[in-house]
């Protein structure tokens, strides 16, 4: 024999609120935090993710820049498929003090950050490189978290990392510098959907 226990809200004694409320649609609303524990095996489903976005590179580089500008960038949700999760990650335009160029995170926490650059170096280059930089904007100093470069004479390459950082201050930023492109070399980009050759992908993984 079946039974139906039925309720609108779930409270804890000492909340001033309603905690977990059961609406007439079957729908359930959170109004508080919810701690996960250890997740088992028997969770499934999307939404632990807080936050995806992915940008590609949109022209060649071919030239060293300090820092790429965010004219170079195209967020991959403009285009006729492209998704996103939650709130983007967005690249300056030199507007509210901030170098253009920089990548701004828009909330704190445990962010990943990946890259796929093409780089084509031309046999007279000794190699062409790809930094990543954290900006420290209280102190107003850049700090090098990585330098990626291809070293294959007149030939095609791919650079890739994935960086997982702890951006306890979302006026902090990040951002990537090129070098030694010359006679010919360049970091690859291009136009969606034909020819997109570098993306750079942020994913919010949990709080800081």
């Amino acid at each position: 024999m079946s039974s139906q226990l039925k309720l609108t809200n779930i409270k804890h004694p000492s909340s001033s609120s309603n905690n977990l409320v059961l609406e007439s649609d079957g729908n359930v609303s959170i109004t508080n935090t919810i701690s996960a524990g250890n997740l088992g095996p028997n969770v499934t489903g999307t939404g632990l993710i807080e936050s995806l976005t992915t940008f590609f590179i949109n022209a060649d580089i071919t030239a060293d820049t300090n820092p790429i500008p965010s004219s170079k960038y195209t967020n991959w949700n403009t285009t006729a498929i492209g998704g996103s999760i939650g709130t983007q990650v967005t690249c300056s335009d030199g507007s509210n003090s901030i170098t253009d160029g920089y990548f701004i995170f828009p909330s704190t926490g445990i962010w990943l950050v990946n890259f796929n650059i093409g780089v084509f170096n031309m046999s007279s280059d000794n190699y062409v490189d790809w930094t990543f930089y954290f900006y420290d904007r209280s102190a107003s100093s850049s700090i090098q978290i990585g330098n990626y470069f291809s070293a294959h004479h007149g030939d095609a390459n791919r650079l890739s990392q994935t960086i997982c950082l702890d951006i306890a201050d979302t006026t902090d930023n990040i951002y990537f510098k090129t070098g030694s492109i010359t006679s010919g070399s360049k970091i690859y980009g291009g136009t969606y959907p034909d020819t997109i050759q570098s993306t750079i992908l942020f994913y919010k993984i949990g709080p800081t």
